[in-house]
């Protein structure tokens, strides 16, 4: 069997990083053949404009995986596709 897409949702606990790990988790289990797409602006909890000099979730999350050795060219940010305005 094989998967098409390994997809993380925003929110996760970032002490913990459950979803993070379980992405890499299947990741290593496909043999890194498996892109993995991450969703996440901010929480919204502080309002609907981004804080200035915090990273969106996503890249944040995608700075986790690469610092886990996931390649960077096997991570793709949801917002990169997005317009926000």
């Amino acid at each position: 069997m094989k998967t098409d897409l390994i997809m993380i949702l925003s929110g996760e606990d970032t002490k913990e990083r459950h979803r993070s790990k379980k992405a890499m988790q299947i990741f290593s289990e496909f043999n890194g053949d498996t892109p993995i797409l991450v969703s996440g602006s901010h929480s919204g909890f502080l309002g609907r404009e981004l804080p200035k000099g915090m990273k969106r979730e996503c890249h944040q999350i995608a700075d986790f995986l690469i610092s886990q050795s996931i390649p960077s060219e096997k991570i793709t940010c949801e917002l990169d596709f997005a317009t926000f305005s």
